[in-house]
């Protein structure tokens, strides 16, 4: 009977045992964000890494990839010019389509030679 009383309170003693083993955690930090709703300082911000297009005086954004195509030069030009284009829309962030067809050129945008 001493034995069943023994193994019975080992049994009830050991998960408290592993539970005060185990090593105490790390003391939370509190952290407090502020932000603002103030227009201008937005308006600062977004100005301090865009600058509006000249034609419209308003930042440019694309939903949908462009499709630079060059027309009227000589082949070569043309391909330069085309290549050139999709460089620069690559560097800014522009989504550029990879093949154009005649029926995706929607917008003419002349370059005075």
């Amino acid at each position: 009977m001493a034995r069943f009383r023994f193994a019975l309170l080992a049994i009830l003693a050991a998960p408290s045992l592993a539970l005060a083993q185990q090593p105490p955690t790390a003391p939370t930090e509190d952290v407090t964000v502020t932000g603002t709703k103030s227009r201008e300082v937005i308006a600062n911000f977004v100005s301090a890494f865009a600058k509006p297009t000249r034609m419209t005086g308003k930042i440019a954004r694309w939903e949908k990839p462009i499709c630079p195509v060059t027309a009227g030069l000589r082949p070569m030009a043309n391909r330069f010019v085309t290549q050139r284009v999709r460089e620069i829309a690559a560097m800014i962030g522009a989504p550029v389509r990879t093949l154009v067809t005649t029926r995706q050129v929607r917008q003419r945008v002349p370059i005075a030679s």
